[in-house]
């Protein structure tokens, strides 16, 4: 979506009396306009939130999200919703088709949440991962 639109359509909900902004993907973290667009939205008194992996997928290959963007986006970031889709790192490295994306993934929690941004998780409810979730993000 053009720059423009977006920042029109952000003011147009935050004019009808809207609350939220969310931005999804693909990977949302990839978009280099992410910042602006957050920091647009909460200028508008909208609240901000960000649906990711954690996992920034660029030139050099995946990595996770870096300590310099997170603080880039800490002052216009309320949430961050984080996808895991298995505790296990083999499903959850197959589902994502990237090698290491759930130790990156995991990574990530531990970064945004030391950087005080308020982190929510979504993860898959099978029955034989639920034993196993609560050890993800330790």
């Amino acid at each position: 979506m053009p720059t423009d639109l977006a920042f029109r359509l952000i003011e147009e909900v935050a004019g009808l009396g809207g609350e939220e902004v969310t931005f999804t993907g693909g990977e949302p973290l990839v978009d280099s306009r992410l910042s602006s667009l957050l920091s647009h939205a909460t200028g508008f008194g909208l609240s901000t939130v960000v649906f990711t992996s954690g996992i920034v997928y660029g030139a050099e290959g995946p990595h996770c999200i870096s300590k310099e963007q997170i603080a880039e986006l800490v002052p216009v970031l309320n949430r961050v919703v984080v996808s895991v889709y298995s505790a296990d790192a083999l499903m959850h490295d197959a589902i994502t088709q990237t090698a290491g994306s759930l130790a990156w993934t995991r990574q990530a929690i531990r970064l945004l949440v030391a950087k005080g941004v308020r982190v929510e998780l979504h993860f898959s409810s099978h029955q034989h991962e639920l034993s196993r979730s609560t050890s993800t993000c330790r």
